[in-house]
Formats: structure tokens, sequence, C-alpha cells
């Protein structure tokens, strides 16, 4: 499958950050843009998860990377807490979107490895489409795998 070097390396990031367990959807320099970006500044995506649900474009301030301009990083941002978001209401740990914003679950939720997965994979799919990848099949194959691990060690 051929791929792109911007994706690649957003692709490794995000992978080095989920296999090591350092992801987390709660703090700006640890979400999927500051790992992409590798950032120390907080940027205030995490406090805009209302304009997440309900714009298409984001008004504050973010991180700059090589490759991806600001409103590319703020639809990564977006569709990977929105995958939470979806997670957390399937499965019954939130019942509203406000809940995400407010409620004490959130920690719980932002740290879950599954709504995680399903995070990341929101984020390779939409980088795919802004460089016409046809599929991520074997980037898919190589999170689960982690997602597996983590699973049969949470279970024991």
């Amino acid at each position: 499958m051929k791929t792109t070097k911007r994706f690649d390396e957003a692709e490794a990031v995000l992978y080095k950050a989920f296999n090591e367990g350092t992801l987390n959807a709660n703090d700006c320099t640890a979400c999927a843009v500051g790992n992409m970006c590798n950032t120390d500044n907080k940027w205030h995506m995490g406090n805009s998860l209302r304009e997440i649900r309900d714009k298409d474009s984001y008004g504050g301030g973010s991180p700059k990377h090589k490759y991806y301009k600001g409103l590319e990083l703020f639809q990564v941002e977006r569709v990977f807490l929105k995958a939470h978001q979806d997670y957390g209401l399937e499965f019954g740990m939130i019942q509203t979107p406000d809940e995400l914003i407010y409620g004490s679950i959130i920690w719980k939720l932002l740290e879950n490895k599954q709504a995680q997965f399903n995070g990341l994979m929101a984020v390779l799919n939409y980088l795919a489409e802004l460089d016409n990848i046809e599929t991520i099949d074997e980037q898919y194959s190589k999170f689960k795998v982690v997602l597996d691990r983590e699973t049969i060690k949470e279970g024991l």
C-alpha cells in the first residue's frame, strides 16, 4: 500500500504514544495532535469539546506542524475526541454528550484503550482521506495488536 511521508510520520508517533501508554485525550500535549506536533504548549482544544460537536471550524489557536495546516489539525482532534464521545454514549459510560464535558466519568472514558483505539482509527482514516490513501488495514492491524495486548493485561 502506497502512503505519504506525512501520513507515515503521523502514524508512527500516534502508534508510539498508544503502544507506550502515553496517549492522553485530556492533555493537549499528549492528545492526538499534541503527539503529532510534539508540543509542550497547551493549545486550547481540550477546552472546546462543545465546539467539536457543534462546528466544523475552530477559532482557537493550534500548534504548528510541518505538514498539516491548523484546520487539518483541528479536524484530527475533532474526530479523535468524537470517537471517544461516541464510544461513551454507545456503552453507557455517558448518557449525553454534555457529560463528556462536565461529568466525572471523563477520566475513565478518555483513558479507555478501546475508546483511544477507536479515536486513533478515526484519525488515521481522516489522514488517509486527506492523502488519498485507499486503506489503512495494515495500520489497523498494528494498532489492534496493542489493543488486544492491553485488553488481556486488564483482564488478568
